[in-house]
């Protein structure tokens, strides 16, 4: 070998040994598959985060009259619920609640559409049993109603997905079927 190769392959040996390591509190933004159906959460306002949880087992079989209940919850209790009515392929009826943690409204970081009047769900055309969709919602209220937050949420309650840390898409101008809760009635 040369002798002026031998300095150089030194050098880059060198280098690659020499690796700063990650900033402390750095988040990994790469993809990672995870096992079974998720929800994908950002929020801003009053608390803000961004999370990736799985869904609940048992949770994703609609009732007899075709209701969904999902249940998003990850072991530290964040929650993600998910309501959807429906008559067939059609959605009828949402309601959308988020934990930042918290599983019930008498947790001061639960936050609700009580009124069904801040979310617009909309849906994703899938294959095979099961529902996915986009969720946007402007100033959910915690149970005191002294704290808002906005959401941006996909879920599938389908097989695994790899999930990235890529915002939830928009949901403004879908041609899918969707529903603001507004306009399909109270509680």
């Amino acid at each position: 070998m040369p002798r002026s190769l031998g300095g150089l392959r030194l050098l880059v040996l060198a280098s690659i040994m020499i690796v700063p390591a990650a900033p402390a509190g750095a988040q990994d933004t790469t993809p990672s598959p995870m096992a079974g159906p998720v929800a994908r959460i950002r929020t801003s306002g009053d608390v803000a985060t961004q999370l990736v949880l799985p869904l609940e087992p048992g949770t994703a079989t609609p009732d007899d009259e075709g209701t969904y209940e999902l249940r998003y919850i990850d072991a530290s209790r964040h929650t993600l619920v998910v309501t959807l009515e429906m008559a067939g392929d059609e959605l009828t009826g949402a309601f959308v609640a988020v934990g930042l943690p918290g599983t019930s409204i008498m947790e001061p970081d639960y936050f609700a559409d009580f009124l069904r009047s801040r979310c617009r769900v909309v849906l994703r055309p899938i294959e095979g049993p099961g529902v996915a969709g986009d969720i946007a919602c402007a100033g959910l209220e915690d149970g005191a109603g002294s704290r808002t937050i906005d959401l941006e949420a996909s879920f599938d309650s389908r097989a695994p997905m790899t999930v990235d840390a890529s915002p939830a898409p928009s949901v403004s101008g879908s041609p899918m079927p969707s529903v603001d809760a507004s306009s399909v009635g109270g509680a």
